[in-house]
């Protein structure tokens, strides 16, 4: 038989180690809890870090693109050739019609001047048949 003392202090060994495995348990739950912590805090930060570039050079571009130093595509480029292109085959055009033009009054009066002598000739036939 054990005494009533001896009963109690096994009941107090026997608490102490429950009390002594569960602060090991909560010690190895609390280095874990701290790692994890440590890597997505640091994961966290960079991430923000990566961010935080990302937007400054956002800000940059929309910048340029409200100042007009860059384009968001290659219509007005497009159109620009375009206009030069038509504007070239408008002088093109215009010259061929000058070229034209002067062959066609060189040709109407040469024509004029034959048939006025034509007109000339039948007015002389008229009146040579009377």
């Amino acid at each position: 038989d054990l005494s009533p003392v001896t009963r109690v202090v096994q009941l107090l060994k026997g608490l102490a180690e429950k009390v002594e495995a569960e602060h090991k348990k909560e010690e190895d739950l609390y280095e874990t809890y701290v790692c994890w912590a440590k890597s997505n805090i640091a994961s966290k930060t960079a991430s923000n870090e990566k961010a935080k570039a990302r937007i400054d050079e956002l800000e940059t571009y929309v910048s340029d693109l409200k100042a007009g130093r860059i384009e968001l595509t290659s219509e007005r480029v497009d159109l620009e050739k375009e206009i030069a292109g038509l504007n070239e085959d408008i002088e093109l055009a215009e010259a061929q019609r000058a070229k034209e033009k002067e062959e066609y009054e060189a040709a109407k009066s040469e024509m004029d001047a034959t048939i006025a002598a034509l007109n000339e000739a039948i007015k002389v036939l008229e009146e040579a048949t009377k």
